[in-house]
């Protein structure tokens, strides 16, 4: 491992474990690794975007249906298989790389990719010798059922490479993976459909994508802390399942329930309102992914720190509400023009799409908290909060998705993040967590104001998302919600500062403007 990095790592935790984080760099380096996470994730998404746009206007709906009802079984199967390690291995690889301890962190590690390469084989062959009971049961072909037990193995290992690289903030490495894995799904996935493999073609473009990102995962790997020989610590091996099971089962009920989603409206509403409610559901994700991204790196440096972690999350949390609150408005109020690219059959779909965007921001409060309690070792507050967010959404897509369709499956995943709100507030109390509601407030009013003038003046979304986000942003700046310094700071991460102060005198008149200075 390169000393420089070692140091970087080692610098941010430094900063960071201030009360008053008075170190700039720290968080401009966090804010760094995120944009290159949430990047690799935009990257998957976009092309993800791309690659069942061109299934639409190559496909039917039915067959959309049919590949999505198949990746949704593969997923489910997925996460199973992690037994939430993951996530929870992220705790003490931070640590571990923080006291720059090669040989700890090597141990888990490689602990964690013998329990999920066992794993993982076993959950595979299980779908695939079932797989001729599983097409008599929900009528898809055999063949889409072997694929998804292989995606299911080889999605399930690759993972953990994931954490390691999120965990020593190599994130700009999890970008190239992307790129080049989604960009193999997108071209085999439409040549093989345009050979005529329909959903089968979808399927292995999948597949592919998942085979290149172990593939791109393992060579790195060996360069980045050597081969990762099968080895299991028992020792290690538990405090991976206990850290994990927390996240574990929570996510157990709400892949369940989020998947069940599909899987139910494709039950009781066919192929086409599956493929309606599976849009939606990416199409929220992009903006899902932003919080998801920002916390994933908070997550391990936190869990390095000596103390000051509540500002430190406060601050993540604060900075991820200003980003995805104006964009979720937008997206909102012009949700029929986005469908609308997809295609006219497409544009049904905007209801359960606005529905998911309400959820954005409540979801991205109860990451802020969950992380915190997650860093902190309190892992029976992470159960209890995870467990009140997936447990009543499973219940209600049961429940609302048989009557409603992809409506109720949007309505269930929203319920179950105002439960999780509800429980954040009081979890929150108990582990020191800020909540400022006046910033709170500050940062939900001025793009919901604009938001609802823009649709009752009908504006033209060119003109209506650009001026959203604009308007919200110069509040934001106006208001001091969002600090000049922490902009300065994540400017700086990215800039050599040659190219910072020539950025400053450049465009100092976007400052005045911004900050009234």
């Amino acid at each position: 491992m390169s000393g420089n990095l070692k140091n970087r790592y080692l610098l941010v935790l430094k900063s960071l474990s201030k009360v008053e984080i008075k170190n700039q760099l720290g968080f401009g380096r966090i804010a760094k690794g995120a944009f290159y996470l949430y990047i690799s994730t935009l990257i998957t998404s976009v092309l993800g975007y791309v690659f069942w746009f061109i299934v639409s206007k190559l496909t039917s709906p039915n067959i959309v249906g049919l590949a999505s009802t198949a990746v949704t079984i593969a997923t489910i199967a997925h996460a199973f298989t992690m037994l939430g390690i993951p996530t929870g291995i992220q705790r003490f690889l931070g640590k571990a790389y923080a006291k720059n301890d090669t040989n700890i962190l090597k141990s888990y590690f490689t602990t964690g990719f013998t329990i999920l390469t066992l794993t993982s084989g076993f959950f595979a062959c299980i779908l695939i010798f079932l797989s001729g009971w599983l097409a008599n049961f929900t009528g898809l072909p055999v063949t889409l059922l072997i694929v998804a037990g292989l995606l299911t193995f080889t999605s399930s290992i690759y993972p953990i490479f994931y954490a390691l690289f999120i965990s020593t903030l190599q994130t700009k490495l999890i970008m190239y993976v992307n790129l080049s894995a989604s960009i193999s799904r997108l071209t085999v996935g439409i040549l093989l459909i345009l050979a005529g493999l329909g959903a089968l073609g979808i399927m292995l473009g999948y597949l592919t994508l998942s085979i290149i990102s172990l593939a791109a995962y393992l060579i790195l790997t060996l360069k980045f802390i050597g081969p990762p020989k099968p080895n299991f610590n028992l020792k290690r091996g538990v405090e991976l399942f206990k850290a994990g099971s927390v996240n574990w089962l929570p996510a157990i009920i709400s892949i369940l329930g989020l998947q069940l989603g599909v899987l139910v409206v494709y039950g009781f509403h066919g192929a086409f309102q599956a493929g309606l409610y599976f849009i939606a559901y990416a199409i929220a994700g992009i903006v899902l992914a932003i919080p998801s991204s920002l916390f994933g790196v908070m997550f391990p440096v936190l869990s390095g720190m000596e103390d000051g972690r509540e500002k430190a999350s406060w601050k993540a949390t604060k900075l991820t509400l200003t980003i995805v609150v104006p964009i979720a408005l937008a997206l909102t109020v012009y949700s029929k023009n986005i469908l609308s690219f997809f295609g006219p059959n497409y544009i049904d779909a905007w209801l359960p799409l606005t529905i998911l965007l309400i959820a954005v921001a409540p979801f991205a409060m109860v990451q802020g908290v969950n992380i915190l309690a997650y860093a902190s070792g309190l892992y029976s507050l992470v159960l209890i909060l995870g467990v009140s967010i997936s447990l009543p959404r499973t219940l209600l897509y049961i429940v609302l998705t048989p009557l409603f369709g992809g409506v109720g499956a949007a309505e269930a995943f929203l319920a179950g993040t105002i439960t999780g709100l509800v429980c954040m507030v009081y979890i929150g109390k108990k582990i020191g967590a800020i909540l400022d509601g006046y910033s709170l407030a500050l940062i939900f009013l001025p793009p919901s104001i604009i938001g609802v003038i823009l649709y009752l003046v009908d504006v033209w979304w060119i003109v209506g998302v650009p001026l959203i986000l604009a308007v919200s942003l110069f509040i934001y700046t106006r208001l001091k919600i969002m600090d000049k310094k922490d902009v300065e700071e994540v400017a700086r991460s990215f800039l050599s500062e040659k190219m910072f102060k020539v950025g400053v005198e450049k465009f100092s008149w976007i400052i005045r403007i911004l900050y009234g200075e």
